[in-house]
């Protein structure tokens, strides 16, 4: 036969406090490195912050400077490509639809002609 335990919720209360912990910092001693304590000078906090949105802010301002010059040297390329095209196309097109070139053979005049005669 199961017997049930009838308990109180001020049991459950009791019970609750005894087993809570209460955290507490590590011993001096037993400190390692990456733990900034409240000793700590508040300035080498502000001096690594303020260096690394330095690294930050140059990193972007270069990469943003290289995209902006590849971007410029892109657009200077096709805009040469495609103006030396258009000469070659309009070249091609004036040659094609020219008239012939008819060329008129100097005729001499007939006194020039009879004096050429030895």
């Amino acid at each position: 036969m199961i017997t049930e335990d009838v308990v109180t919720l001020e049991e459950i209360q009791i019970r609750t406090e005894k087993t809570r912990c209460v955290p507490t910092l590590p011993p001096r001693e037993s400190q390692d490195f990456t733990y900034i304590s409240p000793s700590r000078p508040i300035h080498t906090v502000v001096v690594v912050v303020v260096v690394v949105v330095v690294v930050v802010v140059v990193v972007v301002v270069v990469v943003v400077v290289v995209v902006v010059v590849v971007v410029v040297v892109v657009v200077v390329v096709v805009v040469v490509v495609v103006v030396v095209a258009v000469v070659v196309v309009v070249g091609a097109l004036v040659k094609a639809f020219r008239r012939p070139n008819i060329r008129c053979v100097p005729t001499l005049h007939p006194i020039t002609a009879l004096d050429s005669i030895p």
